[in-house]
């Protein structure tokens, strides 16, 4: 989306957590001067501070996940945090319906600030057959009924709800999880604990998760953080039939015959209840499948997506400028 010929610096996360303080990062942007910055996420929020002396920089920050007990408190330190930091001249970005309403209701973002810019993929790279290999290395064999779910194994992702639901299924379904974390150890540990072992694989990081998504005979979305979640794009676009809690604009997103398996955050007997219902029925899951294929094909190209952010880009004149900072 940014021409090749401007210069950006990239902050890594690591790197941006050391800046810590709202004077060492406008230090670093009067040493740096750029001529637009670029946030993304909760860790990132502490910039808005910098960039309203020494160097003024126009600043475009994106937000793309709440926490429920966030939504819930209008005293919750993150809430006081973003209302503090997203009210000074930021422009920023969410890719939901229901994230824009929040941004604007709770966290009091002024209208012209605010901007919806749906999330979009590259949806026909998952219109694929699984690889056979990378699933024998992983230990799925054929005949396997097989549960995935995609996430970083981080809190709040909704892993924990996710094993203690396997655990309760009437059938021996394997578990899936592509995504790695901190809290892996701990989860495996957990997979043993509830009378898991060698129903959970976790797989690691996979940098194309097409190699094995086309296997999953139903997709779990389980983060009560989530938005527009591309892992969820993604598993409609390889043809897969989703359970998933109803936050965000989760509900919407998928097909209609998908939506009766779309149920309430952290309610772990329901999860139970529509897994249960779509592993029994390999009919009623091809058909979902197929309608949330067509539905991802249809609605989540990359270009919207681009179009957009060049929109903002050139209104806030990046591209008349020299130097871009990504933190």
């Amino acid at each position: 989306m940014i021409p090749a010929d401007i210069p950006m610096n990239v902050l890594t996360p690591g790197s941006a957590r050391l800046l810590n303080h709202a004077g060492v990062k406008q230090s670093l942007l009067d040493e740096m001067r750029p001529d637009i910055l670029l946030t993304y996420g909760w860790e990132a929020l502490g910039w808005g501070r910098a960039g309203r002396g020494g160097h003024t920089v126009p600043h475009i920050h994106i937000e793309d996940s709440v926490d429920v007990a966030e939504i819930a408190d209008a005293d919750h330190p993150r809430m006081q945090e973003r209302r503090a930091a997203l009210c000074q001249g930021i422009q920023v970005v969410v890719p939901s319906k229901a994230l824009h309403r929040i941004a604007s209701s709770q966290w009091r973002v002024p209208q012209d600030k605010l901007h919806h810019i749906p999330n979009g993929i590259d949806a026909y790279r998952f219109v694929r057959p699984p690889c056979e290999a990378t699933l024998e290395r992983l230990g799925v064999r054929a005949g396997d009924l097989v549960l995935g779910a995609i996430a970083p194994l981080v809190s709040g992702q909704g892993i924990i709800r996710l094993l203690r639901a396997v655990s309760q299924l009437p059938t021996a379904a394997k578990l899936l999880i592509v995504g790695d974390g901190p809290d892996r150890g701990d989860l495996e540990g957990m997979a043993d604990a509830l009378g898991l072992t060698g129903r959970v694989i976790f797989a690691g990081r996979l940098r194309r998760p097409e190699l094995v998504l086309g296997r999953f005979d139903l997709f779990a979305l389980t983060s009560d953080a989530a938005q527009m979640p591309h892992a969820l794009m993604e598993a409609m676009a390889a043809g897969r039939p989703v359970v998933a809690p109803a936050v965000g604009d989760v509900p919407e997103m998928v097909a209609p015959s998908n939506r009766p398996f779309i149920v309430p955050p952290q309610d772990v007997m329901a999860l139970v209840r529509a897994m249960t219902d779509l592993l029994s029925s390999p009919a009623l899951r091809a058909r979902i499948g197929a309608a949330n294929q067509a539905r991802a094909l249809a609605l989540f190209p990359t270009e919207a997506m681009e179009r957009g952010y060049l929109d903002l880009l050139r209104r806030t004149g990046a591209f008349s400028r020299s130097e871009v900072v990504a933190a």
